[in-house]
């Protein structure tokens, strides 16, 4: 579906990935040690899907593209699981996204939790180090 989400962009999919149950965060992905790269040509569906953009017009323009592949494959995006996060760049101010779906808003949240990771739209160290504190506590 992904595939057919962008098919006139270019003759594949890029998927950067690490396999070690830290898939979201973007300043991790960064360290090319463990970052590994594929394209794909014949991915059918994705049940979690994250789609990742610099600008409010890109994300639209992405999700626009996104909700489209979903039509032609007969499928639906559930808006209500639906949740928009926007990371402003550091020292910027920060502007809720105003992102569509099937003329819907999804809900704009600060963080996500995904595989044991939280990534926030705080672009700060400490608060992932506060997020683990907790965590490692809650473990005790």
């Amino acid at each position: 579906m992904l595939v057919d989400a962008y098919r006139d962009e270019r003759p594949g999919i890029r998927i950067t990935y690490r396999i070690d149950d830290r898939l979201l965060n973007q300043r991790r992905m960064h360290f090319r040690s463990r970052v590994s790269t594929t394209t794909n040509y014949k991915l059918l569906f994705a049940d979690d899907c994250t789609l990742n953009a610099t600008t409010e017009g890109e994300m639209q323009r992405s999700m626009d593209l996104f909700a489209a592949a979903c039509d032609n494959f007969g499928l639906c995006i559930n808006t209500e699981k639906t949740v928009v996060m926007h990371q402003p760049p550091p020292n910027a101010t920060y502007n809720a996204a105003h992102i569509y779906v099937n003329s819907g808003q999804p809900k704009s949240v600060d963080t996500f939790a995904f595989l044991d990771s939280n990534l926030s739209r705080s672009t700060k160290v400490d608060d992932e180090i506060t997020h683990r504190i907790v965590k490692a506590g809650q473990a005790i």
